[in-house]
């Protein structure tokens, strides 16, 4: 079937839409099964934690902190993608969720932050 370029539009506009509901319900599921000051803690714990190659944050932390930091994770990378302009399509879909699972075992919002950096980074230098 060929697509025409007012179904990709709409088809980009609906995978937003599905990774911006993703990332509030997974806030929401973190501040019903945890307080405020559990997500403080949880995350603080998660962050020193060593990080092998697999580490289960729902058995370090708890349920909540680790859906916390999956929507934290979520959240700086659908902000890269949108600020890159990068085209929604399958395949970005499945980056941003392959990061979701990585963020569940693994994975915090500073250790990313140097790959994504040189991501960003290359990706405006072969832009110029």
């Amino acid at each position: 079937m060929i697509q025409t370029k007012g179904n990709e539009n709409t088809q980009q506009v609906q995978i937003k839409f599905f990774c911006f509901a993703t990332i509030s319900l997974l806030f929401i599921i973190s501040f019903i099964l945890a307080t405020p000051l559990e997500l403080f803690y949880g995350m603080k714990v998660i962050i020193l934690s060593r990080d092998a190659l697999i580490t289960d944050y729902f058995a370090l932390a708890g349920y909540g902190v680790a859906f916390f930091n999956c929507g934290i994770i979520l959240s700086i990378v659908l902000i890269l993608i949108l600020k890159l302009r990068a085209s929604f399509t399958g395949l970005t879909l499945a980056a941003i969720f392959i990061n979701a699972g990585f963020a569940l075992f693994g994975k915090n919002p500073i250790n990313i932050l140097p790959i994504l950096l040189g991501n960003l980074y290359l990706c405006t230098c072969t832009r110029c």
